[in-house]
């Protein structure tokens, strides 16, 4: 094997270069440590080794500031807990080496599903709900990563991160001007689009591969091949692909026809990352749904029924949800929720203030019960996190329903906050 150029080298006086895990393209990727803060971080340096000739010098140096750009750029935005983000860009060896640091994430989405074989639905929609809340932030900022696959989905502290914005992308523009057709990879994450020259933003890049990243979640194996170029580009130009319910028989219809609409298998195509993220949670509400339907105030001994909640449905979707509730308060009373239960869940119940409630189960339903006091106002939070019959949490956050009861007409004095 032939020695790495870098290792055990000091850069910038405090990056230890320990051993090269890795060469793409354009980089030689490095583990290294922070020597001052004893932090295990990653090196990447811009390869020089591949220069042959004056044109590949003008080729390398208009590329380095391509990715300058786009350190800059990514640099540029405010923390977000799904994004990498830059530690530190600085150069070595009289200015000749240009390097950047991020942080050492080992595992990888590739590595996750060489473990596991394939994810479960939960699992699955957790990742994919992480990467389109970081699309849609990144997107919202003129930055799409225009190169998604397994090995830019990494994990830190059970949270999703994207690595390498807009970088796999510029690299195999250097790649097809310096003809090095050694390093081109098979179109597996890449929108057909793409191969017939047919228009296609970078943000409509990024939920393509988005789909085809859930779809390999959920079966254990990419869309297409990953290994024939060839192969890979007539299976994508003729549509060829085996439906992943044929691999995978738990994902839903209505799952799988999300997928393919992301893979443009389907007439229509999702156009953000917004569209696509609430369609996520309707593709999903199929495996786990809970609807919050009836919502009642029985006033004095009337027994007089009034619907706070508007004429709808509403799903949780297995998110966080925010349902205003206006509830009078000229008068005691009682609010009772109702969740349908097909699932035989259970509800872990928390309410700010404390109130008195009672919970129940009738006809398949679950139900909160709690009382309202004569002139007090103010906001009523209810926090419910539902688990299965293990106590394991199926919510990734607490559903948040804030309720608020306002004075009702002329009964605005001696009210209680």
């Amino acid at each position: 094997m032939t020695k790495s150029p870098f290792s055990n080298k000091v850069f910038s006086g405090k990056y230890l270069l320990k051993e090269e895990i890795a060469t793409s393209p354009l980089f030689h990727v490095y583990k290294g440590i922070h020597q001052f803060l004893n932090k295990e971080v990653i090196i990447k340096i811009f390869r020089i080794d591949i220069i042959r000739d004056q044109k590949d010098v003008q080729i390398l140096k208009e590329t380095a500031v391509e990715v300058l750009e786009q350190l800059r750029q990514v640099a540029g935005l405010e923390g977000h807990p799904n994004i990498n983000w830059i530690l530190d860009i600085d150069k070595e060896m009289d200015g000749k080496i240009l390097y950047f640091v991020i942080d050492y994430l080992p595992e990888d989405l590739r590595t996750l599903i060489r473990k596991r074989g394939k994810l479960s639905l939960e699992d699955a929609f957790h990742i994919t709900e992480d990467i389109l809340n970081a699309l849609v932030y990144v997107h919202s900022h003129g930055i799409a990563h225009k190169n998604l696959k397994p090995e830019n989905i990494r994990f830190k502290d059970n949270n999703v991160i994207i690595t390498d914005f807009g970088l796999g992308y510029i690299a195999q523009k250097a790649i097809r001007k310096l003809k090095l057709s050694g390093f081109l990879s098979a179109p597996t994450w890449i929108s057909p689009r793409v191969l017939r020259g047919i228009d296609i933003t970078p943000y409509e890049l990024d939920l393509y591969s988005v789909g085809a990243l859930l779809y390999y979640m959920l079966t254990g194996k990419p869309p297409y091949d990953e290994e024939d170029i060839a192969k890979t580009h007539a299976e994508k130009l003729s549509n060829k692909i085996e439906l992943p319910s044929l691999i995978n028989p738990n994902i839903p219809k209505k799952l799988e026809k999300f997928i393919l609409k992301a893979l443009e298998l389907e007439d229509e195509l999702f156009t953000s990352a917004e569209q696509m993220l609430e369609e996520l949670y309707e593709a999903f509400s199929e495996i786990q749904s809970f609807s919050l339907f009836v919502v009642n105030e029985v006033r004095d001994g009337k027994k007089i029924k009034r619907e706070i909640q508007m004429n709808e449905t509403f799903n949780v979707k297995l998110t966080d949800i925010y349902v205003p509730i206006f509830v009078p308060a000229g008068s005691d009373g009682e609010i009772i929720l109702k969740f349908n239960n097909n699932f035989d869940f259970l509800f872990d119940i928390n309410f700010n203030p404390n109130v008195n409630f009672e919970t129940g189960y009738k006809n398949n339903e679950f139900f909160i019960k709690f009382q309202t006091s004569k002139n007090y106002y103010g906001v009523i939070s209810l926090k419910i996190q539902i688990k299965d019959k293990s106590s394991n949490h199926l919510l990734k956050n607490p559903i948040e329903i804030p309720i608020l009861i306002l004075p009702t007409e002329n009964i605005e004095k001696e009210v209680k906050f």
